[in-house]
């Protein structure tokens, strides 16, 4: 049955879950670069950098489940019980969200505002 969604299979499958998982690491990477101030300290910056990784992973994550379909949370809670990866997870959403590129920028953007300017914008009265 031909739902209407792009299927990505085999090899072109798995090259373009790499290639997002190699673009949210430049991301991180330059955003890391750009934070070269003292409060992250060298022995820090690989932390750090984990850090900010997982946490626009969940933002990406968190963004595209809400603008999933009912039935195609469900389908994703299916996938996750069976070990789905984050390269996978990347797959899916690009398959299932419509404009896809265009909600990738704008929680990149968000996301490099938030590193650039830290915590001090959430907490100005």
């Amino acid at each position: 049955m031909d739902d209407g969604k792009k299927k990505i299979v085999g090899d072109d499958y798995q090259k373009k879950a790499f290639q997002d998982e190699i673009a949210i690491e430049k991301f991180v990477d330059d955003l890391v670069a750009a934070r070269q101030d003292l409060w992250i300290k060298p022995e820090n910056r690989d932390r750090f950098k984990k850090a900010l990784m997982d946490q626009l992973t969940d933002e990406i994550n968190n963004r595209f489940i809400n603008l999933l379909t009912k039935s195609d949370q469900q389908l994703l809670s299916r996938l996750l019980d069976k070990g789905i990866s984050n390269s996978e997870l990347n797959i899916f959403f690009q398959d299932r969200v419509d404009d896809h590129i265009a909600h990738l920028t704008m929680i990149f953007q968000r996301f490099k505002e938030m590193v650039m300017v830290g915590k001090k914008v959430n907490n100005e009265k």
